[in-house]
């Protein structure tokens, strides 16, 4: 179903994604119905203007510093998350 928009979701795992960008890359294009290139994986080559909060990390490679960085936040996840389950019980 090419040009097709998808009402699932598409899960990636960060820390895969960052071993294996390409591979990880090509999935999300397929589940798109995309055709993907690799020149889309040298972002950092982009020389478009960002005009976002981001535009100096989206010039960076794909990188491990966001990798469990969640963790200092897991009380409240947790939290959040037995919250979210109890409610979804009812």
């Amino acid at each position: 179903m090419e040009g097709a928009i998808h009402t699932r979701n598409f899960e990636i795992d960060y820390e895969i994604l960052i071993n294996n960008p390409e591979q990880e890359v090509k999935k999300v294009f397929t589940y798109l119905g995309l055709e993907f290139n690799t020149s889309y994986l040298e972002i950092g080559n982009n020389k478009r203007s960002v005009t976002t909060a981001s535009d100096l990390q989206i010039r960076n490679k794909i990188n491990i510093k966001g990798v469990d960085s969640w963790r200092k936040y897991s009380s409240i996840i947790e939290k959040f998350t037995n919250e979210f389950n109890s409610d979804s019980q009812l």
